[in-house]
């Protein structure tokens, strides 16, 4: 019943949004373009940092607890901040976050309405590639930094809400040392300030991208909340990977600015990598 109730709040925020987007008129000039540099390195930085996650799943190096390991774990050897979470136990919870950060990512297309009314192709293939680069970056970041964290989940802590037999058998799987940092999470407010950016680089400050701001920031931090309330993550994990989804949502867009906007990003054939502000 819950889960059916939270797939409706996230249609009826599809709906709202998509509602927006059709009434939403584009007056200024579209903001990003196109760079070979530019797409060069970021998409060579999300092929690298994802191809670099299978390769060292492929190397199955995850330190599996035995049974004797697994029994020991003791909830006040983790830190005061995230000691809370290892009373966290729910699969129900955990598919609701999921589900919530599916529909959030898909976001960015609703408001493009108006884009792909006026049949504008070009500014919506920029607007795809851009989210589609930092969005694989985001995601390779998260699940590089989790293999090589190896952090354990909350859950493998509990001793309360979860049955022994049910954490023996999580403790043989292979996701239950991915703890740090949270990609649900990092997904999930990398798309929320994708769209407040792009939405505001693209119509201005207006009502709209109040309404937009608020719903996106505010299915991102149930997200958020739900991974640590399910056990999959500690508090930690969760800021972090909401610190990193924000910094890529931010600064991807910005970095596609036309060469009059701010930011710029240069790559020369010397192998120099850099940013240029303009005050």
């Amino acid at each position: 019943m819950k889960l059916i109730v939270n797939t409706l709040f996230i249609l009826s925020l599809l709906l709202i949004i998509s509602n927006c987007a059709y009434n939403q008129e584009i007056k200024r000039e579209f903001p990003y373009q196109l760079n070979n540099n530019t797409e060069l390195i970021m998409i060579a930085s999300g092929t690298i940092l994802n191809l670099n996650y299978l390769y060292l799943k492929t190397q199955d190096d995850i330190n599996y607890l035995s049974n004797t390991e697994l029994n020991k774990l003791n909830p006040n050897n983790v830190n005061s901040f995230d000691r809370a979470a290892t009373d966290n136990w729910s699969p129900k919870l955990s598919e609701t976050s999921s589900l919530i950060k599916n529909s959030l990512k898909y976001t960015p297309v609703l408001f493009s309405i108006p884009y792909i009314k006026n049949k504008s192709w070009n500014n919506i293939f920029t607007l795809g590639l851009i989210y589609a680069e930092g969005y694989f970056v985001t995601i390779g970041v998260a699940r590089s930094t989790k293999i090589i964290a190896q952090r354990k989940r909350p859950y493998l802590y509990n001793s309360s809400t979860i049955s022994e037999d049910e954490k023996i058998l999580l403790s043989q799987d292979y996701n239950s040392y991915l703890s740090f940092f949270s990609g649900h999470t990092a997904i999930s407010f990398y798309t929320a300030t994708f769209i407040s950016k792009a939405f505001y680089d693209i119509y201005g400050l207006n009502e709209w991208f109040y309404l937009f701001s608020t719903i996106s920031y505010s299915a991102a931090s149930i997200v958020g909340f739900l991974r640590i309330e399910s056990g999959k993550h500690y508090p930690s994990d969760v800021i972090t990977g909401a610190l990193v989804g924000s910094i890529f949502g931010y600064f991807i867009p910005e970095i596609h600015k036309k060469k009059d906007q701010k930011l710029t990003f240069y790559f020369h054939t010397n192998n120099q990598i850099g940013l240029i502000y303009k005050f």
